[in-house]
């Protein structure tokens, strides 16, 4: 089943699901772990078949890097991927390339159990963590039969959940991607290609209801005009996951470029109840929601 404006992209209901699915079948998650290792690979894969069928869509590549961790050395990665857009850089146009990123890393305790033996474990992550890189695989797919209109940039950013452990803080990925910028791996990094960030973090719980995160509306015009016409756009198309969302000050992956004053917003449900406990497990989650935001996203960077 897809979602869909009349003759606009359509955005694969059932296709983003199935990728939530596939991320939570490999295991723990958690940086450090194979399941992790084999998530990132997960991502590079299904980019590469859908850049070999569009050309629209670029080779997927990685920026990784070491982090101390629990008195080790862990490998984090974010993996990263190109789609040209009809008035991108490389045309000449005046359109904004937008980075569209989400967290696949699972936090390694579970802070909101009430027992001892259940908060030692890592999460599931199918919302937290899984739900926002499902949206942006299928969104991958559905920019490459019909691209948006300026340059996209998905960010499958690693180390969000990091934060609050070993004094870590949140959003350890999207940090590295600011101070490094577009690092293709040669040393060369573009620091000026994204000019605005919308970031997604659990999007896909069961009735999820977007917060009205106050973050995204108050630092800078240009982030608070979008996150507005992102809401306008999907209550226009009755998508319930634009209604009923509480005000609320969160800190996820667009808080690094919010402090290295770029606009910057995020779309998030904070209040879903399963929150880093062991019970964010698909069946707390549903295909909708995800959708709903996926195809809220297209239908506004169709037109900038």
């Amino acid at each position: 089943m897809s979602i869909a404006a009349p003759g606009g992209p359509r955005f694969v209901r059932d296709a983003a699901w199935q990728h939530l699915l596939d991320q939570v079948s490999l295991g723990v998650r958690a940086p450090g772990t194979e399941g992790h290792a084999a998530c990132a690979r997960l991502f590079e894969d299904r980019l590469a078949e859908i850049a070999a069928r569009s050309g629209a869509v670029g080779e997927p590549w990685r920026q990784s890097w070491q982090q101390e961790f629990r008195g080790e050395q862990i490998t984090l990665t974010n993996v990263l991927v190109t789609i040209e857009g009809r008035r991108g850089a490389s045309s000449g146009g005046p359109a904004p390339t937008t980075l569209l990123g989400s967290h696949y890393d699972a936090r390694w305790q579970a802070d909101n159990e009430d027992d001892p033996r259940l908060v030692a474990a890592p999460i599931p992550a199918a919302n937290d963590g899984g739900s926002g890189t499902a949206c942006l695989l299928e969104l991958a797919r559905a920019f490459g039969e019909e691209p948006p209109d300026g340059d996209v940039v998905l960010a499958f950013f690693d180390g969000e959940d990091l934060g609050g452990i070993d004094d870590l803080p949140y959003a350890v990925g999207s940090r590295w991607f600011v101070e490094h910028g577009l690092d293709w791996g040669d040393g060369i990094a573009d620091r000026l290609a994204v000019d605005r960030v919308i970031a997604l973090d659990m999007i896909g719980g069961r009735g999820a209801k977007l917060n009205i995160e106050g973050n995204s509306l108050v630092h800078s015009e240009e982030a608070r005009a979008l996150f507005q016409r992102l809401f306008r756009t999907g209550r226009e198309a009755g998508r319930a996951a634009f209604f009923g969302g509480k005000e609320r000050w969160i800190y996820s992956d667009h808080g690094p470029f919010l402090d290295a004053g770029m606009p910057a917003l995020c779309l998030i449900d904070i209040d879903y109840p399963q929150w880093h406990t062991q019970r964010d497990l698909p069946a707390a989650c549903a295909p909708e929601p995800i959708a709903e935001v996926g195809q809220t996203l297209l239908e506004v960077l169709r037109q900038s």
